[in-house]
């Protein structure tokens, strides 16, 4: 794995993908996928939590793996670390906070926050995928969707009713997208119980 590291923004070379870090705000941009906040909401019961002020990042780097971790000042903790953690194949985030609190609901690639330019409200990261898997039951079969189509993940998924609502015990409880869509229909090759969605290309 190869980092640079300038005044504004490290950049990692996985020989996988590539990452680019900003120094000056949390986010950072993976290459032709996704556009990622480092901010995030660690909500209690007795309130809601805000970031009112992000700090650079921290760089530390041991056994192959980067890590950089984004401090920040909150409304509700006494410290909050989000940690972006990168290996030669994966990338990973995680938040951790310290302070006492009743967790209630927790929100990762975005949040509120007061940003250090003074923008304030809820903020998320961006998809640049064109295609998206969709595994859950549909009528008719429409296994790659346009990102901007509805997807559900859910028992009976998004069919009609009255449509094909069977589920699978395989279900699969992501969304895995693709930078270009496959060409033509996806096709079905019917096993047991549901139908097993397959298109070209698609991702595994």
């Amino acid at each position: 794995m190869r980092i640079t590291t300038t005044a504004t923004a490290h950049y990692v070379d996985s020989g996988h993908y590539r990452l680019t870090v900003s120094r000056t705000d949390a986010s950072a941009e993976l290459e032709g996928w996704l556009s990622v906040n480092l901010l995030a909401s660690v909500n209690t019961r007795g309130g809601r939590d805000e970031t009112y002020e992000t700090l650079p990042p921290v760089l530390a780097e041991r056994d192959g793996v980067a890590v950089f971790d984004f401090p920040q000042r909150t409304t509700e903790w006494q410290s909050k670390t989000v940690r972006l953690t990168c290996t030669p194949e994966t990338i990973a985030v995680e938040v951790r906070v310290e302070g006492d609190g009743v967790l209630s609901d927790v929100t990762l690639l975005g949040g509120r926050a007061v940003l250090n330019t003074r923008a304030a409200g809820t903020f998320r990261s961006g998809v640049h995928a064109r295609g998206v898997f969709s595994p859950t039951p549909a009528h008719p079969v429409n296994v790659v969707r346009p990102v901007s189509a509805p997807v559900a993940l859910t028992v009976v998924g998004d069919a009609s009713p009255g449509g094909c609502t069977r589920s699978s015990r395989r279900r699969r409880w992501c969304w895995p997208s693709a930078r270009t869509r496959p060409p033509g229909r996806p096709r079905c090759r019917t096993g047991r119980g549901w139908a097993r969605p397959y298109a070209p290309g698609s991702p595994a």
